[in-house]
């Protein structure tokens, strides 16, 4: 496996990471208050968001050239900081 193939699937196991971590989160604030609930849900959709451009800058630097993949890695990179930021928020 090649580096970029690598980065991708460590990425990738990381995505899915954060997709478990933001169910937990909403099963547990389900039973929550209407006002929190609403504050709450504003929180999962920018995360649901941020989770939804992470896939779509994976899939794009799966298609990238070895010359084209550094800059992926570093937009990648951003959007993961930002998820992580989001849920250890929430």
């Amino acid at each position: 496996m090649n580096e970029q193939a690598l980065y991708l699937q460590t990425k990738q196991i990381q995505l899915d990471e954060y997709e478990a971590k933001l169910k937990e989160l909403k099963e547990e604030f389900s039973a929550s208050d209407t006002d929190t609930m609403r504050e709450l849900n504003e929180k999962i959709k920018s995360v649901e968001l941020k989770i939804k451009d992470a896939k779509e800058k994976l899939k794009a630097a799966a298609k990238a050239t070895n010359e084209e993949i550094e800059a992926h890695k570093k937009a990648i990179d951003d959007v993961f900081r930002a998820i992580y930021t989001h849920l250890a928020m929430s």
